[in-house]
């Protein structure tokens, strides 16, 4: 609980530190190539990507989205990752919670 106030002022910071800088490119390139990994190795069964593009499928009617979606992630820049952290990281659209045993305190 002592922490508390410190960590989310830190993730403020990183908040506010992507709405003025962009990232890296070889930071994106490492998010992306891990998001699209990350959820191809999990599919190592038919049980797996049944689940996964029935998904895809619900959503969208056609099981080709799975890979219209990742193919997205290819297109995004840094200046993309910027604009929208400026768009939706404001104070209006942020709802900051705590879990802890009081009942009153937490974070300001």
């Amino acid at each position: 609980p002592n922490a508390m106030q410190e960590v989310k002022d830190r993730v403020m910071a990183a908040l506010e530190k992507i709405k003025s800088e962009p990232v890296s490119e070889k930071l994106l390139k490492e998010t992306v190539s891990n998001l699209k990994y990350s959820t191809a190795m999990t599919l190592d069964s038919p049980s797996n990507i049944a689940e996964e593009l029935s998904y895809f499928i619900w959503v969208s009617g056609s099981p080709y989205a799975l890979n219209t979606f990742y193919a997205q992630y290819d297109k995004l820049t840094p200046e993309d990752i910027m604009q929208t952290a400026q768009k939706y990281f404001t104070a209006n659209r942020l709802t900051v919670a705590t879990i802890g045993p009081d009942t009153e305190g937490g974070v300001q």
